[in-house]
């Protein structure tokens, strides 16, 4: 079961206007989570490894990875386009990391992500995959349906991969 987070109106996920150097910025938020059949542990130890996304993301390719832990990055193609992310915070004993965005395809700026696994009952888990960002210029809305369906697209892979039906090819 993957279910959205956010704010169901025509709007989406525009949040907050916070002020920017030379006017407001507009900060778009949006969450996306997933109740996985596997223990918390096993959902960690494949999403929580920085350097695992091509393992359960589609579409992702040549991940690799310098430094490790906070200030490690990882780079990796994904529909042709170089990307590069930056891990800002990793906690292993809550099972969470958070990111930022360098550079890549995506129309933002400003750009952090957090995955986080919750244990369940029943050897169960919920993943949740969040971030904020400013939407750049153009649509913020079409923005919001890009980042929306590819958290889908991974969180429902990863669910796949662990639950023994393989990861959706990309």
């Amino acid at each position: 079961m993957i279910q959205s987070v956010g704010t169901p109106e025509p709007r989406g996920c525009l949040a907050a206007a916070r002020p920017s150097g030379s006017g407001v910025a507009v900060v778009a938020e949006i969450s996306e989570m997933a109740e996985i059949g596997a223990p918390a542990d096993r959902v960690w130890e494949l999403a929580g490894a920085f350097d695992s996304l091509d393992r359960w993301m589609p579409g992702v390719r040549q991940v690799r990875c310098t430094g490790g832990g906070i200030g490690g990055r990882r780079t990796f193609l994904i529909g042709g386009h170089s990307v590069e992310e930056r891990q800002t915070a990793r906690d292993d004993r809550e099972r969470s990391y958070s990111y930022r965005l360098e550079h890549g395809p995506v129309p933002v700026t400003d750009y952090h992500a957090t995955i986080a696994v919750t244990p369940l009952d029943g050897g169960r888990s919920m993943v949740r995959w969040s971030a904020s960002y400013q939407p750049a210029d153009g649509d913020p809305l079409a923005c919001e349906r890009l980042l929306r369906r590819s958290y889908r697209a991974g969180l429902d892979s990863l669910r796949r991969t662990l639950e023994g039906g393989g990861r959706a090819a990309g």
